[in-house]
């Protein structure tokens, strides 16, 4: 996995979940009803720069779902589709998940990167980004005496902090303490939709085969 694939996904929880995207109401009779958030994004490392979109479903259980393509193929039916170039992950609510690049053999997700996820979930606040503020994500337990020689080092703690910034033109940027390079993030585009809850939190269908879009959305081709 590219570490701008790492870095997207470490951050695109963050900012999504602050959107309160995926509120779900479930009824017995029906799918499950949410909303599929989709925003533009930027990597920059260095010289290095990666365009994409991203669309993220989240279930009432804890459950995330992301689309994410890398330009040109960044309208919303690329990534329903799945066409182009570009990931599917899952995280599950225990924090177990799976990534695959499109059309390729899905594998585990990382151990690390679904901690960072679950513990961003866990953080998440409901101002969308556009108030200033830091994000501590718990990093694995060390021993005291590694702890001080990682501070002593200037490497800090073992926890992973997340700056998040309004930006001036719309969206967010982000930036970690232990990822090089930040992310940009449009404004999120919300979309009405009703969901079948155990299909569409597996890697197995694109969701143009399981999202019900609701109400005046029009054709999410966009």
């Amino acid at each position: 996995m590219s570490r701008a694939l790492v870095t997207l996904l470490t951050f695109c929880l963050l900012a999504v979940a602050e959107t309160g995207a995926g509120a779900d109401e479930a009824t017995p009779a029906n799918d499950p009803a949410g909303e599929l958030a989709v925003a533009d994004w930027e990597g920059s490392v260095l010289a290095r720069r990666v365009r994409g979109s991203v669309a993220v479903l989240a279930g009432g259980d804890g459950s995330l779902r992301w689309e994410i393509a890398t330009a040109p193929d960044t309208a919303l039916a690329a990534l329903l589709a799945r066409r182009g170039r570009g990931w599917t992950v899952v995280l599950a609510p225990n924090g177990q998940g799976t990534r695959n690049a499109w059309g390729e053999e899905w594998r585990g997700l990382e151990p690390d990167l679904a901690r960072v996820l679950a513990a961003a979930t866990r953080a998440a606040l409901a101002d969308g980004g556009s108030v200033p503020r830091r994000v501590v994500l718990p990093g694995p337990q060390r021993p005291l005496r590694d702890r001080l020689a990682r501070r002593g080092a200037g490497r800090g703690g073992s926890g992973e902090i997340l700056r998040l910034e309004s930006n001036p033109g719309g969206g967010t940027v982000i930036h970690s303490t232990r990822r090089p390079g930040r992310l940009r993030l449009s404004s999120w585009r919300r979309h009405a939709v009703r969901y079948p809850a155990r299909e569409s939190f597996a890697p197995l269908w694109p969701l143009e085969e399981l999202l019900d879009f609701r109400e005046e959305n029009g054709n999410p081709g966009g």
